[in-house]
């Protein structure tokens, strides 16, 4: 019984269709044009032609998904250096800074400690933190990482940081360097080779790190004057070793008078 239904539909909607092609056909434009007036065919576009035309009546709907995928790329920035504040309370300064510097794929080393700890290729770190919740950490390696002024509030209140690698960090510049002046009373080797968005004014404001004993600035294109610029580092911080720039590098052919009146 049902399969006699299903043919008897099946039947109904072919005999549907041919009743609408042939109203189609008796309705069509072309039927009563003779061949002298029949309309030309369309001329062909080409793929090329289309595609550009595709792009053209999208263009606005390209853009929205650039700036939205732009959006998306600040949004995930701003997570990986948002403050870990909950994890501050519950285990302390150290165990929240190291927890920081290793989601963003850097390592850390706990006073004490001849071992660093790295993420794996799990993204899982390689011991149990919980055990440093009172050891202060003594280094920072966050080389190529994207820290940001903001995720810098993480590293803020360790007392005891001794070496602090910020070398080819994309967003390192002169903002974030105005913020280690907390660090003054510990840090000991500071690396910044590599950080284009760094420049004079920036290195001025390491003037604080009193304690400083080695300073790279290897790879530094926003430096306008290096010589003067290791000049006026040594002279704040005379016990520090400048790398990277030195008296031998040319001051781009300006007096020294010229110089000061640049920076006055």
């Amino acid at each position: 019984l049902i399969s006699v239904k299903l043919i008897v539909k099946f039947t109904f909607l072919v005999q549907v269709c041919r009743q609408a092609s042939v109203h189609l056909w008796q309705r069509a434009p072309w039927r009563d044009c003779t061949s002298a007036t029949r309309p030309d065919r369309a001329p062909r576009i080409s793929f090329r032609t289309r595609v550009l035309q595709l792009l053209y009546n999208r263009f606005y709907d390209i853009e929205y998904l650039v700036n939205r995928s732009q959006s998306l790329r600040n949004w995930s920035l701003r997570r990986k250096n948002a403050f870990h504040g909950y994890t501050r309370e519950r285990y302390g300064d150290n165990v929240a800074a190291a927890c920081y510097i290793l989601n963003l794929g850097g390592g850390i080393r706990f006073s004490g400690e001849r071992e660093w700890f790295w993420k794996n290729q799990l993204g899982k770190f390689g011991g149990d933190l919980n055990h440093f919740r009172e050891i202060p950490v003594e280094e920072v390696d966050a080389k190529g990482t994207p820290i940001t002024y903001d995720g810098l509030n993480n590293l803020t209140l360790l007392s005891s940081l001794r070496t602090l690698d910020l070398s080819n960090c994309p967003h390192v510049d002169d903002w974030c360097l105005s913020r280690l002046h907390t660090l003054s009373e510990s840090l000991e080797e500071l690396s910044l080779s590599g950080c284009k968005k760094v420049s004079d004014k920036g290195l001025a404001t390491l003037h604080h790190l009193k304690k400083l004993k080695k300073l790279e600035l290897f790879d530094l294109p926003h430096i306008s004057n290096p010589g003067l610029v290791c000049i006026l580092l040594e002279e704040v911080m005379p016990e520090c070793e400048i790398l990277g720039i030195d008296y031998s590098d040319v001051l781009k052919g300006n007096s020294l008078e010229e110089i000061n009146k640049q920076h006055s």
